[in-house]
């Protein structure tokens, strides 16, 4: 199989970075020992960059043409987000328990897209909270915090990605996969002998509606239909199994938050506040916030 030169150049950069980092240390001696087995292979033909790609990709045990290219990142949530693909292939392979895994395939996929969001928020803001809690509330209606936030990962995440979802152009589908990461992380962690009987009964619901093969406008729909067509579009994702469909949706968040912060200077506020008047009074409100 043919690799692009430019990816498999990538991808040895990002190996030596990783392996030269402290506190991976044992990364660079498996390589190094994982090399040092196939010395006499690799003599014997061409010391080649696909020869030496091909020696990565064995020990990694994931397809290079699966990996996602994070160098755009910075650090260190560039090494998180490497290190979570690496995790989601290896699943997908099946390499940790010798058989695929769509369930941790899918909780390394909701890590890099909460990465990302989370590196987005903190980069257009500065890593200022009172920014990015402003915003949400202003994008978000049913962000209600019964206390304000002092850190990033004291918001929810839903209420990130919805807020994320009105300033840039993802695409419905990536929306709609990302909810079911969320979803599917959630039920992973509390997940019981019952679950595939009762997914059972709600898929019988879904197709009993009629929703199955249907165009629907959830606009249209009451409360319960909407319970019912939004479960029954979950276990259909669940079951579906579609890894390349995971893969291009966290590809689009890459590209819209890679995007939104080139073009960005500062998250857009739809209010006036005292901050658009004066930088100094905006200094000495958040003071006063943070001292409450």
């Amino acid at each position: 199989m043919n690799y692009k030169k430019e990816n498999l150049i990538k991808l040895l950069k990002l190996v030596e970075e990783i392996s030269n980092q402290p506190g991976n240390e044992w990364f660079l001696e498996n390589l190094q020992i994982k090399f040092a087995r196939k010395t006499e292979i690799i003599r014997a033909g061409s010391e080649s960059l696909e020869a030496k790609i091909n020696l990565i990709r064995d020990y990694l045990s994931v397809d290079v043409n699966r990996v996602i290219d994070y160098s755009n990142f910075e650090e260190p949530a560039r090494e998180s987000l490497f290190r979570d693909c690496l995790e989601m292939g290896r699943y997908e392979k099946g390499t940790p328990s010798h058989k695929i895994d769509f369930g941790e395939f899918c909780r390394y996929a909701h890590l890099q897209c909460e990465e990302m969001i989370n590196y987005f928020f903190n980069k257009i803001s500065k890593k200022s909270i009172i920014v990015i809690d402003q915003f949400i509330q202003e994008n978000v209606a049913g962000y209600k915090p019964i206390k304000k936030p002092t850190e990033i990962h004291h918001i929810y995440y839903t209420h990130k990605l919805s807020a994320f979802k009105s300033i840039s152009q993802i695409a419905k589908k990536s929306i709609h996969i990302f909810w079911f990461l969320n979803e599917y992380r959630n039920e992973l962690s509390h997940r019981n002998s019952l679950t595939t009987s009762t997914d059972d009964k709600n898929l019988a619901s879904y197709e009993k509606s009629g929703f199955l093969g249907a165009q629907i406008d959830i606009q249209k729909l009451d409360n319960k239909e909407k319970e019912i067509y939004n479960r029954g579009r979950y276990i259909i994702t669940k079951r579906n199994q579609d890894f390349n469909l995971i893969y291009d949706s966290i590809e689009d968040l890459k590209r819209q938050v890679i995007n939104s912060l080139s073009k960005m200077k500062e998250l857009p506020s739809s209010k006036s506040t005292i901050g658009n008047v004066s930088p100094v009074l905006q200094e000495i409100k958040n003071r006063l916030d943070l001292g409450k």
